[in-house]
C-alpha cells in the first residue's frame, strides 16, 4: 500500500506537473456541452521571454447581440510578477480569465494545487 501510494507522489511531482500546459478549446455553440471540448495539449510550446502559453476563457457579446464563450490556449504576455494577462477584444466583453492550471479554462475547476495537496494527504495518512 505504502509502495502505490509513494507512486502516485512521484507521478505527480515528476510527471504530470513537469508536462505540458493542456487547455480546453471550442467555440460558440459548442462551449454549451462540455462533451464536444477539445483538450489542447502543449499550450504554449512556442512562449518565450515576456510571453507564455495560458488557457482562456472568454465570454462577450457579438454584433449580434448573441453571448458567446470561447475556450482556448493562447500566448499570453507576463507582467511584472510573472503573472499572466491577455486583451480579449471580441465583441463586448463580460468575461476574460486567463489560467495556468492544465484545463483550467472550464466552469467547473479543482486547481493542481488542491490534486497535490489531496495526494499529499493521502500518502501520509498511508504512512501513519
Amino acid at each position: 500500500m505504502k509502495l502505490i501510494s509513494v507512486g502516485l507522489f512521484l507521478y505527480f511531482v515528476l510527471i504530470k506537473f513537469g508536462t505540458a500546459l493542456e487547455c480546453f478549446s471550442c467555440a460558440e455553440d459548442k462551449c454549451l456541452n462540455p462533451d464536444l471540448w477539445q483538450k489542447i495539449t502543449n499550450c504554449g510550446k512556442t512562449a518565450s521571454g515576456n510571453h507564455i502559453g495560458a488557457c482562456l476563457k472568454e465570454v462577450y457579446i457579438n454584433a449580434d447581440k448573441k453571448e458567446i464563450t470561447q475556450r482556448r490556449c493562447v500566448i499570453a504576455d507576463k507582467d511584472a510578477s510573472g503573472k499572466p494577462t491577455f486583451a480579449c477584444t471580441n465583441g463586448q466583453n463580460k468575461e476574460c480569465k486567463v489560467c495556468l492550471e492544465d484545463l483550467c479554462n472550464t466552469a467547473n475547476k479543482i486547481p493542481a494545487i488542491a490534486s497535490f495537496l489531496i495526494v499529499g494527504v493521502t500518502i501520509v495518512n498511508a504512512l501513519i
